[in-house]
């Protein structure tokens, strides 16, 4: 357990840096592989929030296509395997 929560740890704050950097599509991915290590509702729920903005940043700017709707490309994404 200790190690996922390492794990965890390290992702967010990869996360952190990246989306500061304005690196959306990064952070994205980051924050999706944080949601999936977070070891409990209040990570698990934040990391979400902050993969669905990163996302939405990353479509607007280009970075990542747009293939239906926003909802749809989204909920797709996290359920991706990385």
């Amino acid at each position: 357990m200790k190690n996922k929560i390492n794990a965890y740890k390290v992702a967010a704050q990869e996360a952190a840096k990246e989306e500061n950097a304005g690196e959306y599509s990064a952070a994205a991915h980051r924050w999706r592989t944080a949601y999936f290590l977070a070891t409990n509702s209040a990570e698990s729920d934040w990391c979400h929030a902050r993969a669905q903005g990163c996302y939405l940043r990353a479509t607007r700017a280009g970075h990542i296509p747009r293939k239906s709707t926003f909802e749809i490309d989204f909920r797709n994404f996290m359920e991706a395997a990385e």
